[in-house]
């Protein structure tokens, strides 16, 4: 926010985009509690016949899964939840 005394709306902008931005960050280190936890069981198991997965081998989907615990930008995030918060208040979906 450019304006030091911002507008009614300038702060509810600002508590969307924070609250949105809140609500990532908890879900997001829910899900890499929960890709690490499926890392170490799938680690412990044994395939004799290979892979579970039709096609995919099993370093392959540990890898992928590996990749899903890649964290987002945080600039990328904050522009995100901003054009979010803008869509809402324009009424936009």
């Amino acid at each position: 926010m450019n304006n030091p005394f911002p507008t009614a709306l300038q702060l509810r902008a600002e508590t969307a985009t924070n609250a949105l931005l809140a609500e990532q960050a908890a879900d997001t280190a829910i899900f890499s509690n929960v890709i690490k936890t499926a890392v170490v069981a799938i680690a412990g198991l044994h395939f004799p016949l290979g892979s579970p997965a039709h096609g995919a081998d099993l370093c392959d989907i540990l890898d992928t899964l590996a990749d899903w615990q890649t964290p987002r930008d945080p600039e990328w995030l904050a522009e995100a939840a901003e054009d979010a918060v803008l869509a809402m208040l324009e009424g936009t979906p």
